[in-house]
């Protein structure tokens, strides 16, 4: 991971209940996440109370100002988008980060893995995404097919700097970084 410390500006795009943010409170970084449910965002606020800086936001129209977080975090999000949506969401993490600041993307990693174990965890991950509903999978497939995180953060100003796999290969965790437009 990254670290973080006091006075570091840490951002969850879709923070869900907060869970990842706790972390990065505790070293003493600002947090702040934005989610699209109301009672997600106030699961978080009970966890992160008023410290937190948790809004009710559209990933892809962050409402906050260029080049103000010094890490971005998304867990398992991306691969349920639409192509055009994906692209904005990413373009907005790549805005709002601090030039070097770094982008955590804990997502599927679209590699190809060998083996009995690994094309079976993608064969249940194909499943799971299916009963999340037609669009969903569609959206997963795509992303897979596209190359995954690895193939579309070059077009958003971001490089990947570490890629760490889990669960037999199929799930990854990607450290990007802003490259310095200065």
């Amino acid at each position: 991971m990254v670290p973080t410390g006091a006075g570091d500006h840490v951002l969850d795009v879709g923070c869900g209940t907060g869970a990842q943010l706790v972390r990065y409170q505790k070293t003493g970084a600002a947090v702040s996440g934005v989610d699209l449910s109301p009672s997600m965002l106030a699961a978080a606020k009970e966890r992160l109370g008023q410290d937190a800086d948790l809004q009710l936001a559209d990933a892809t129209d962050l409402p906050f100002e260029n080049d103000t977080f010094d890490l971005a975090l998304t867990s398992m999000f991306l691969h349920e988008l639409p192509t055009d949506v994906r692209n904005g969401v990413l373009e907005e993490a790549s805005r709002v980060l601090k030039p070097d600041g770094h982008l955590v993307v804990v997502e599927f990693d679209a590699e190809p893995r060998r083996g009995f174990v690994a094309k079976a965890r993608r064969g249940f991950s194909n499943i799971v995404e299916r009963v999340a509903g037609s669009e969903h999978h569609k959206n997963f497939k795509e992303f897979i097919r596209a190359g995954g995180v690895e193939a579309i953060v070059e077009d958003h100003a971001l490089t990947v700097e570490n890629v760490r796999t889990f669960d037999g290969g199929d799930l990854a965790i990607f450290v990007l970084k802003k490259a310095n437009q200065a």
